[in-house]
């Protein structure tokens, strides 16, 4: 309901071919930033960044959001910069995203940091219509600042979708142990934990093959890349915050060249 929903917003189309913020509700702790214009191609993409005014999730705190792209509509939203989950149960985040025919959604959040002693579970549901394109990235890296070795409680994760040609699919992971510290792949190198998905008809072989060019340079991060029944995945274990950044930058690149034909602008925070 939309009652219980923190941040709600619904991206429209101008009659002059310009995508803008048509409507919103916005409640504590969510803060909005005006939409920008950063990219000459296409003109008309906003770029909103989303912005919290709590330094955080806490112990107890269940966020809800929806995000609607309009038919032909095109929008990018993103954070200010990574959300820190403290310590604490019963901590629940939850986002829709509904894109319309000939939609396109880039929705890439900053990576979620992991205090010690959290329980956390987070869900993101996708619904495209046919002829939409979806970026979506979702990350995390765990903090022990004081090398207690603390780690994690419980982290579940669950991405819900539904794609443009009618499959639906559940991609769920979970970290569950006292103690468990977020530390993965051969010789627990790693500390940060990446998945992409790009879902359209853009989004065949050839952004496989790109991907996988772009992504197989660099030695401190481990990345998969593979075929969704329309569209890609990418997983990737990454070493540090730097590395994650990376993985994040060319999954989004990809995915609107892939789109629109030509590279992003930056997106300076």
């Amino acid at each position: 309901m939309r009652g219980d929903l923190q941040l709600d917003l619904d991206f429209g189309l101008s009659p002059a071919g310009r995508t803008y913020l048509a409507r919103q509700s916005v409640r504590y702790p969510c803060h909005l930033t005006r939409p920008f214009y950063l990219d000459r191609e296409p003109g008309g993409l906003a770029t909103l960044f989303l912005q919290s005014a709590s330094g955080g999730l806490y112990g107890g705190e269940e966020l809800n959001g929806r995000i609607c792209v309009s038919p032909g509509a095109c929008a990018h939203v993103t954070t200010q910069a990574s959300t820190i989950v403290h310590r604490g149960s019963g901590i629940r985040q939850s986002m829709t995203l509904d894109i319309a025919t000939g939609g396109f959604l880039a929705f890439t959040p900053d990576a979620a940091i992991l205090f010690a002693g959290i329980d956390f579970a987070q869900r993101t549901v996708v619904r495209c219509r046919p002829g939409a394109h979806v970026v979506l990235i979702d990350s995390v890296t765990s903090h022990d600042p004081y090398r207690r070795g603390g780690g994690l409680h419980h982290w579940r994760s669950e991405i819900e979708i539904r794609d443009g040609c009618g499959h639906e699919y559940v991609d769920r992971q979970n970290l569950e142990a006292g103690g468990l510290v977020l530390a993965l792949g051969p010789g627990a190198r790693y500390r940060a934990l990446a998945s992409a998905y790009l879902l359209g008809p853009c989004f065949g072989e050839d952004v496989v093959a790109n991907l996988h060019t772009m992504l197989s340079t660099r030695t401190d991060f481990y990345v998969g890349v593979g075929r969704l029944p329309d569209g890609v995945i990418v997983r990737g274990l990454a070493e540090s915050g730097s590395a994650l950044a990376v993985i994040h930058d060319v999954c989004f690149a990809v995915g609107f060249e892939s789109v629109f034909g030509c590279p992003p602008a930056g997106r300076r925070k």
